[in-house]
């Protein structure tokens, strides 16, 4: 009984490990790691700015910028990602309307750094808070308009399908967020 019992530990350990190995996110990072992006001379002025608190989000075009940039397709970057959470859990008013689109955007743009957070957020600290909030925002634009981009005009069938397809040989973890996540969302345009 005491080697399965240290076997299913060990398991659960090398997944966990596995998965977060997978991408590295910016809460991760050691103060020497963050100096280092900042060296960067391919980082964007106004992330840095915001990230420093030099800006404050607002509902004004620097602010509609910063998100296009984050939320734009990036290779892994840590800092865009955890910029756009920041900006999103702290986001009111006005810009609180606009946040949906930009949660879309992040979804479409970097699906499997974002349900690989959302994954190691419910492994690590059993939360599911940011993967709700992100629901929940989708949810009500496509129960409200049908829809979340202008431009696209993908409704709710279509963007699920291409998330699922995304993740169509994940079998694991990953897979089992999204699922929650679509759950939310669905929950959320029911209501």
């Amino acid at each position: 009984m005491k080697i399965l019992f240290i076997i299913s530990i060990l398991y659960v350990s090398l997944f966990q490990c596995t998965v977060s190995a997978q991408y590295k996110y910016w809460e991760q990072f050691t103060a020497e790691d963050k100096d280092r992006v900042f060296e960067d001379t391919t980082i964007n002025e106004t992330v840095k700015n915001y990230y420093l608190g030099n800006i404050k989000a607002s509902d004004d075009s620097l602010t509609f910028r910063l998100l296009d940039i984050v939320t734009d397709k990036f290779e892994q970057n840590p800092l865009y990602f955890y910029v756009f959470n920041k900006i999103f859990f702290k986001a009111d008013g006005a810009l609180a309307e606009i946040m949906g689109l930009y949660c879309f955007k992040m979804l479409l743009n970097n699906p499997k750094y974002t349900i690989n957070y959302f994954t190691l957020e419910r492994l690590n600290s059993n939360s599911v808070a940011i993967e709700r909030k992100y629901a929940n925002e989708l949810g009500f634009e496509f129960k409200e308009y049908g829809y979340i981009d202008e431009d696209s005009k993908m409704n709710y069938k279509d963007f699920k399908i291409t998330l699922e397809n995304v993740f169509i040989d994940d079998s694991g973890e990953n897979k089992k967020s999204l699922s929650t996540l679509l759950k939310e969302i669905e929950l959320t345009m029911m209501r």
